[in-house]
């Protein structure tokens, strides 16, 4: 019996992708989105969060 329903999202051969990693990279994209918004709202340099993500 699996553990998990879908144990892997895709795949290209020798290199799966699992569900949670996708989850886990959307998290990192809204928090850099979030960011982002943030530093317009108050008014810091938005280069400083680019370079953060880097």
């Amino acid at each position: 019996m699996k553990r998990y329903a879908i144990e892997n999202l895709f795949g290209i051969e020798g290199l799966n992708i699992a569900w949670y990693g996708h989850i886990i990279a959307c998290g990192m994209v809204l928090g850099f989105a979030l960011a982002i918004c943030r530093c317009r709202k108050t008014g810091i340099n938005k280069e400083h969060i680019y370079d953060l993500a880097l």
